[in-house]
């Protein structure tokens, strides 16, 4: 819908292809697809599974770099894990060169993980 902020993600592979996609919000605001979710699942099911650098920038972050959801960040995080990759991620702000470097671990130090609770 015309209001929604905007997301735009490319993700690079070892092969050293790119895959990008933006984000669609419905106009009911009943779905949502993210774009970091998108370009990730663009990739592995072209058999790319070896992401090695993510990208991502929004219209509502302007001076400053965007950050991930949560539900993107968990995404990410169990991709990695299932499918072996450790990918670079750059945080863009869309109106100046401002951006931040993360590796993943720095990134999501502290992400959700299946293990039973006892």
């Amino acid at each position: 819908y015309d209001s929604a902020s905007g997301y735009a993600t490319a993700v690079l592979t070892k092969s050293k292809k790119v895959f990008f996609s933006g984000q669609y919000s419905s106009p009911d605001k009943r779905l949502g697809l993210h774009s970091e979710v998108n370009a990730i699942l663009g990739a592995l099911m072209n058999k790319e599974t070896e992401i090695t650098h993510l990208g991502l920038v929004s219209t509502k972050y302007k001076d400053s770099p965007c950050n991930m959801c949560g539900n993107c960040r968990q995404f990410l995080y169990e991709m990695s894990n299932k499918y072996n990759f450790s990918p670079r991620i750059f945080l863009f702000a869309k109106d100046n060169e401002e951006f931040i470097e993360y590796d993943i671990n720095n990134y999501l130090p502290n992400a959700w993980t299946s293990k039973k609770w006892i």
